[in-house]
């Protein structure tokens, strides 16, 4: 059994064995073909999904609900990682509340500290930080970058907000890292 918190680690595991349990914690695992739907997993893998499709909508609102004259948003992504589903919520979203998004693509710290810069020198009011594995391995750094810029940030994972982000709204990890463990116990006891 091997639990496996994003959606790269998921699927490199599952394209290597179909014997290994995976428990995983992606965005949508039916669309990245990790199962075949919600109620019935199939294959060598089950999990939990983040929300993140369903609630990145509400991320934009709450960070123009904290600071209402916001008007460029700019959004810091890896679209290495599946979040094209989610970026199209975060867009639909930005559209309704009369946001203009400005985008800030990277994969690496360096990227993501020169992204930060772009985006502020381009007169965004706030950045949307949309959580994939890359931003998160550097979220303490990224995090004080966007705070020198002395602008509005609200993040896709807590861990952000409790390494020095502003606002984070994501669902709840600990609870999941704690209901994965009983899914690992009744794997082990035989269950498939």
């Amino acid at each position: 059994v091997v639990f496996v918190p994003n959606t790269q680690g998921a699927l490199a595991f599952q394209q290597r064995s179909s014997r290994v349990a995976i428990i995983f914690v992606v965005g949508d695992p039916v669309a990245v073909g990790l199962v075949s739907s919600l109620a019935h997993p199939g294959r060598n893998a089950t999990g939990f999904t983040q929300g993140a499709i369903t609630i990145a909508a509400k991320r934009v609102e709450l960070l123009k609900d904290a600071f209402p004259s916001i008007r460029k948003l700019g959004v810091l992504l890896d679209s290495k990682f599946p979040i094209q589903q989610e970026l199209g919520v975060i867009t639909d979203a930005a559209a309704r509340l009369g946001i203009e998004l400005l985008l800030g693509e990277a994969s690496s710290g360096d990227q993501y500290f020169d992204a930060v810069a772009r985006l502020r020198a381009a007169g965004v009011d706030a950045y949307d930080v949309v959580y994939t594995g890359s931003s998160f391995a550097i979220r303490r750094e990224l995090a004080g970058v966007i705070l020198g810029t002395r602008l509005p940030a609200i993040y896709g994972v807590s861990r952000f907000a409790d390494d020095g982000g502003l606002i984070a709204y994501s669902w709840r990890t600990l609870n999941v890292a704690v209901l994965a463990a009983e899914y690992a116990n009744r794997i082990l006891r035989g269950t498939s």
